[in-house]
This record gives C-alpha cells, structure tokens and sequence, in this order.
C-alpha cells in the first residue's frame, strides 16, 4: 500500500512552468498575501478520501497543499507545476 511518494525539485528549479502560484494570508494585515516560495521537493500523500500533493521546504516542512481525487490526479498536477515526470518519483518514508 502506497503511504507517500517524493519527487526532488532541486534540478528541476527552473523548470517550474509558472502556471501556478501559491499564497498565503497574514492574520496581522487582513487582505494582504504573500507569495510562497518555491518548494524543493514534492510529496504525494493517499489519505482516507484522496491524495494530497504537499510542496515543502528545504527543512522538510509543508508549505502549501491541493487535495487530489487520485495518484494520477495529483501527478497530473505536480507535473503542470514543475514539469516532475513519472520516473522522478520515488517511495518515501
């Protein structure tokens, strides 16, 4: 059973496509975003209802998420955002 898969983005840093951008809010300036920055590795994580494709730093840490319906869905993703290919994916911890 599939628990997570990582894809590594360091090589691939410039091929980030740009077609998405991610952003978070700040409780201490209602209305105001800041762009996140770009993650260094992806993972893919099977939930009870889904997959969520989690974009983390260099520390390990998540910095943004999208739920996905399934696998592929979610690669699908990972791939319109950073050009990731199927063979870039390995099982994680």
């Amino acid at each position: 059973m599939m628990k997570k898969i990582i894809a590594k983005i360091g090589r691939r840093a410039s091929l980030h496509t740009g077609c998405v951008r991610h952003f978070s809010s700040s409780e201490s300036s209602p209305g105001s975003l800041a762009e996140l920055p770009g993650p260094t590795s992806l993972s893919i994580v099977k939930e009870d209802d889904g997959f969520f494709l989690l974009r983390m730093d260099e520390l390990g840490s998540c910095i943004s998420d999208t739920w996905h319906f399934s696998l592929e869905d979610a690669k699908r993703q990972a791939a319109f955002e950073f050009a990731i290919e199927d063979s870039d994916w390995e099982e994680g911890e």
